[in-house]
Protein backbone atom coordinates (compact mmCIF):
# COMPACT_ATOMS: atom_id res chain seq x y z
CA UNK A 1 0.00 0.00 0.00
CA UNK A 2 2.78 2.46 0.65
CA UNK A 3 3.95 2.05 -2.78
CA UNK A 4 1.15 3.06 -4.20
CA UNK A 5 0.67 5.40 -1.79
CA UNK A 6 4.01 6.68 -3.34
CA UNK A 7 3.31 6.44 -6.55
CA UNK A 8 0.15 8.87 -6.00
CA UNK A 9 2.14 11.16 -4.16
CA UNK A 10 5.08 11.37 -7.23
CA UNK A 11 2.30 11.87 -9.89
CA UNK A 12 0.84 14.62 -7.55
CA UNK A 13 4.30 16.24 -7.02
CA UNK A 14 5.06 16.01 -11.13
CA UNK A 15 1.39 17.52 -11.82
CA UNK A 16 2.04 20.73 -9.76
CA UNK A 17 5.66 20.82 -10.82
CA UNK A 18 4.44 21.30 -14.35
CA UNK A 19 1.81 23.95 -13.58
CA UNK A 20 4.52 25.90 -11.19
CA UNK A 21 6.68 25.71 -14.38
CA UNK A 22 3.99 26.71 -17.03
CA UNK A 23 3.40 29.53 -14.41
CA UNK A 24 6.76 30.28 -14.22
CA UNK A 25 6.99 30.37 -18.03
CA UNK A 26 3.37 32.91 -18.66
CA UNK A 27 4.97 35.29 -16.30
CA UNK A 28 8.19 35.35 -18.22
CA UNK A 29 6.31 36.18 -21.15
CA UNK A 30 4.53 38.54 -19.59
CA UNK A 31 7.66 40.30 -18.53
CA UNK A 32 9.00 40.64 -21.70
CA UNK A 33 5.52 41.58 -23.43
CA UNK A 34 5.13 39.15 -25.54
CA UNK A 35 2.68 39.06 -28.00
CA UNK A 36 1.24 35.79 -28.73
CA UNK A 37 0.42 34.84 -24.79
CA UNK A 38 -2.39 32.40 -26.04
CA UNK A 39 -0.57 29.41 -25.70
CA UNK A 40 1.24 29.78 -22.45
CA UNK A 41 -2.29 30.96 -20.68
CA UNK A 42 -4.33 27.97 -22.20
CA UNK A 43 -0.74 25.55 -20.69
CA UNK A 44 -0.57 27.62 -17.50
CA UNK A 45 -4.84 27.20 -16.99
CA UNK A 46 -4.96 23.37 -18.45
CA UNK A 47 -2.02 22.01 -15.76
CA UNK A 48 -3.09 23.92 -13.14
CA UNK A 49 -6.69 22.48 -12.96
CA UNK A 50 -4.83 19.11 -13.41
CA UNK A 51 -2.79 19.47 -10.67
CA UNK A 52 -5.79 20.40 -8.67
CA UNK A 53 -7.24 16.92 -9.65
CA UNK A 54 -4.08 15.35 -8.06
CA UNK A 55 -4.04 17.68 -5.03
CA UNK A 56 -7.74 16.90 -3.94
CA UNK A 57 -6.98 13.04 -4.44
CA UNK A 58 -4.07 13.62 -2.03
CA UNK A 59 -5.85 15.58 0.21
CA UNK A 60 -8.19 13.16 0.35
CA UNK A 61 -5.87 10.49 1.29
CA UNK A 62 -3.59 12.87 3.75
CA UNK A 63 -6.11 14.94 5.61
CA UNK A 64 -9.43 12.14 4.77
CA UNK A 65 -7.28 9.39 6.16
CA UNK A 66 -9.01 7.69 2.78
CA UNK A 67 -7.44 4.54 1.58
CA UNK A 68 -5.19 5.33 -1.88
CA UNK A 69 -6.72 2.90 -3.65
CA UNK A 70 -10.54 4.24 -2.83
CA UNK A 71 -9.06 7.85 -3.22
CA UNK A 72 -8.59 7.03 -6.37
CA UNK A 73 -11.77 5.52 -7.59
CA UNK A 74 -13.76 8.31 -5.80
CA UNK A 75 -11.24 10.68 -7.86
CA UNK A 76 -11.94 9.04 -11.32
CA UNK A 77 -15.69 8.43 -10.48
CA UNK A 78 -15.64 12.37 -9.77
CA UNK A 79 -13.75 12.91 -13.34
CA UNK A 80 -16.06 10.41 -14.80
CA UNK A 81 -19.70 12.68 -14.00
CA UNK A 82 -17.85 15.74 -14.22
CA UNK A 83 -16.99 14.81 -17.86
CA UNK A 84 -20.68 13.77 -18.42
CA UNK A 85 -22.08 16.19 -16.60
CA UNK A 86 -20.13 19.49 -17.40
CA UNK A 87 -22.12 22.06 -19.53
CA UNK A 88 -20.72 22.79 -23.06
CA UNK A 89 -18.86 25.76 -22.42
CA UNK A 90 -20.56 29.03 -23.46
CA UNK A 91 -19.58 32.57 -23.05
CA UNK A 92 -19.71 35.90 -24.42
CA UNK A 93 -15.79 36.22 -23.12
CA UNK A 94 -13.18 34.26 -25.04
CA UNK A 95 -10.90 34.14 -22.02
CA UNK A 96 -13.96 32.15 -19.62
CA UNK A 97 -14.47 29.82 -22.38
CA UNK A 98 -11.26 28.78 -23.31
CA UNK A 99 -10.38 28.54 -19.45
CA UNK A 100 -13.78 26.30 -19.66
CA UNK A 101 -12.76 24.33 -22.23
CA UNK A 102 -9.33 23.89 -20.14
CA UNK A 103 -10.88 22.35 -17.17
CA UNK A 104 -12.48 19.73 -19.73
CA UNK A 105 -8.81 19.06 -20.58
CA UNK A 106 -7.80 18.58 -17.63
CA UNK A 107 -10.57 16.41 -16.07
CA UNK A 108 -10.02 14.41 -19.31
CA UNK A 109 -6.36 13.98 -19.07
CA UNK A 110 -7.02 12.79 -15.35
CA UNK A 111 -9.40 10.18 -15.97
CA UNK A 112 -7.50 9.10 -18.99
CA UNK A 113 -4.48 9.35 -17.10
CA UNK A 114 -5.55 7.37 -13.70
CA UNK A 115 -6.79 4.71 -15.78
CA UNK A 116 -3.46 2.36 -15.92
CA UNK A 117 -3.09 3.27 -11.70
CA UNK A 118 -5.95 1.10 -11.34
CA UNK A 119 -5.14 -1.44 -13.70
CA UNK A 120 -1.18 -1.18 -12.49
CA UNK A 121 0.35 -4.45 -10.81
CA UNK A 122 0.99 -1.90 -7.81
CA UNK A 123 -2.22 -1.63 -6.93
CA UNK A 124 -3.44 -3.50 -3.88
CA UNK A 125 -6.36 -5.26 -4.27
Amino acid sequence: MADFNQTLLTHHDQAVEAAKRAGQRLTRLLETDEPNLAAAIAETLQRRAYARWWTTLIDHIEDGGTDPATALTDARTTAHDALLTLPIPRSACPYATAEAITVVEATRAFFHDTATLMTSPRRPE
